[in-house]
């Protein structure tokens, strides 16, 4: 086996990373790490490894957004981890014993072929993420992030964190959890996303009761409306906003997003983030807090009405037919080699869904809605941008998903728990409509007549749909902001050699034409594409 320095050297963008050392451990992390226990916080990188190393530390009192590396100089063994949230992970190869903080880096580092894995191209194409620890390529897999894993003599093993349940964890609130995080943040390097909904106005609240206001910055075309509410919320808090227009691009936009993706996620999405990203390092921040995981706090998952789950005990093939089979897109066009997969891809959903099977109703919903959205959300963009801004998305952490996870869903509908957090810590930013037309007041009236006009709004839509189908709508030829972008990827170049190779890999069909690939699917056969090319 290779020394632990070369090891590292080869594996880790060590620029990136914080590292302490004493005589027994060295330990790197990038990212945010603070341990709490009973009121006590502390950042000390050694001392929390030690506690590691000797197994004397609970890691449900781990708190932040983080990679870590502990080196034992006496075995030869590295241990590494990602953060409880799920939002930093590493990749790592049984087979040979290696691991990186990269895919592609650890493609490379293989040294050796990269094929496809079917069933997880499978989840992407007709889910739009990948809910077991699959990755793209065959053989690789993600860190889990309820586990510990060691490296010694060429070996990986695995153990569990033993986080708490989600579903009979107490939790915190999100200010308990925000004033921890607080602790190991750098303010004067630090800012803000600010979009036009309610989880990163929901997070800005919270920021500004522990007196911190924060710079913004929001990435939009100039006819995207949430540059308008951003606008608004910046004008409030008295702070700079700073847009970032992804419509403008450079000649090679597509190779850079696929290389900030890492090959974990559609190249134009990444493109996007990668323009902030680069915004934000070239202004000296090394943290960026977001709204990411507010999906949970808005009853996305359990929807006890539309479900009939009102007064029944969720099963575990409830949660997939509702989660999964009533969600996947049915792609015509997707490959032999992908589509008999659907089988196995259901058996392995299934087997994880199965361990979450607890008393009480709606928790199997909640604890694969954690899942989705760590596999699903949070992993997708945060992990890429880590390497040069720690993002930390509060709503993320698993207190904060404990605590939301045991309140009846019909108490979440019309982001009310958002809407009661936004009045309770930053009154200021309650009547600023959202990007949809609401407020975040809880005003009785008002919000009585916002729920109203949502009902309005869901009546309208169901009108569209039934005029489509019975061919009586009428379609915009002009594309939207955001697909705009997609239909620039689509004339280009990659797109077309992309989409051949995924012909010659059986991903799709022979006969498939870019025409017949919805914009919303370009930017992941560019992905595959260009991840499988010889």
């Amino acid at each position: 086996m290779q020394s632990t320095k070369e090891y590292l050297g080869k594996l880790i963008n060590l620029e990136f990373y914080n590292y302490s050392e004493d005589d027994e451990l060295k330990v790197f992390y990038n990212g945010l790490v603070v341990f709490e226990k009973n009121g006590k916080t502390t950042t000390d990188l050694l001392e929390i490894a030690h506690a590691i190393v000797e197994e004397q530390l609970d890691y449900n009192d781990l708190y932040g957004f983080y990679r870590m590396v502990i080196v034992e100089k006496s075995q030869s063994k590295i241990i590494f981890f990602g953060d409880n949230s799920g939002s930093q992970r590493f990749f790592f190869d049984k087979q040979t014993g290696c691991f990186s903080d990269s895919l592609l880096a650890l493609i490379k580092l293989n040294k050796r072929r990269a094929l496809p894995n079917y069933s997880a191209i499978y989840q992407m194409l007709s889910y739009g993420g990948i809910f077991t620890d699959d990755t793209l390529v065959e053989g690789l897999f993600r860190t889990d992030s309820e586990k510990v894993y060691s490296l010694k003599d060429g070996e990986i093993k695995e153990e569990t964190k033993k986080l708490n349940s989600l579903t009979l964890d107490e939790g915190k609130t999100l200010h308990d959890v925000m004033r921890i995080l607080m602790q190991g943040i750098d303010t004067e390097h630090t800012c803000a996303v600010c979009t036009g909904g309610t989880d990163s106005r929901t997070i800005l609240a919270h920021l500004a009761s522990l007196g911190f206001y924060p710079e913004l910055i929001i990435t939009g075309h100039k006819d995207n409306p949430d540059i308008k509410v951003a606008d608004k919320i910046a004008e409030a808090l008295h702070v700079s906003l700073t847009i970032k227009d992804p419509g403008i691009k450079e000649p090679d936009w597509i190779e850079k997003g696929f290389l900030f993706s890492d090959g974990l996620y559609d190249v134009v999405l990444s493109y996007r983030h990668l323009k902030k990203i680069e915004w934000a390092v070239n202004k000296g921040f090394k943290f960026e807090f977001g709204g990411v995981g507010g999906e949970f706090y808005k009853n996305v998952y359990a929807r006890p009405f539309r479900d009939k789950l009102l007064f029944k005990r969720v099963k575990m093939k409830d949660a997939f037919q509702i989660l999964f089979e009533d969600r996947m897109s049915r792609l015509s066009w997707l490959g032999e080699n992908v589509s008999e997969t659907g089988e196995q891809v259901k058996q392995e959903i299934l087997s994880i869904i199965q361990n979450f099977e607890e008393s009480g109703n709606l928790h199997v919903m909640n604890r694969v809605g954690n899942r989705i959205l760590q596999n699903k959300y949070s992993l997708i963009c945060n992990n890429a941008a880590s390497k040069g801004l720690c993002k930390v998305d509060p709503l993320m952490d698993r207190d904060c998903i404990a605590k939301v996870s045991k309140k009846n869903p019909l108490n979440l509908t019309m982001n009310i728990w958002q809407r009661k957090e936004v009045n309770e810590y930053c009154k200021l930013l309650s009547d600023i409509e959202t990007d949809q037309g609401y407020s975040c007041t809880v005003q009785r009236l008002k919000l009585e007549l916002e729920r109203v006009k949502k009902l309005v709004f869901f009546i309208s839509r169901i009108a569209a749909r039934l005029r489509k189908r019975v061919g009586l709508s009428f379609k915009s030829s002009e594309p939207r902001y955001w697909d705009r972008d997609y239909v620039t990827a689509k004339q280009s170049e990659l797109f077309r050699i992309s989409l051949e190779r995924c012909r010659q890999l059986g991903i799709i069909k022979k006969d498939v034409t870019g025409d017949m690939i919805a914009n919303k699917y370009v930017g992941s056969i560019i992905l595959i594409g260009m991840l499988f090319t010889e």
